[in-house]
């Protein structure tokens, strides 16, 4: 797990933790992961905050042939 992002809809609140360290290529790694923060940042602000996860991921990060992929979503109650 790279990141992980948590939405609050009955608060309007989009929540995010990213990684910025792995043994891979420190400098890409560490750039691709300071852009990712950057625009769920930009995100969490815009009128797409009040969307599903899914959505604010995809905005963030888009589905494409990268090696950053968002898992499925889940749900849960504590």
């Amino acid at each position: 797990m790279l990141g992980v992002l948590l939405v609050v809809p009955t608060m309007g609140r989009v929540l995010f933790k990213t990684c910025d360290t792995i043994d891979l290529d420190g400098d890409a790694f560490h750039a691709a992961m300071h852009a990712v923060h950057r625009s769920l940042k930009l995100t969490a602000g815009s009128s797409l905050a009040n969307s599903d996860a899914a959505a604010i991921a995809r905005n963030a990060v888009p589905n494409d042939d990268s090696s950053l992929q968002w898992s499925l979503p889940g749900i849960g109650l504590t």
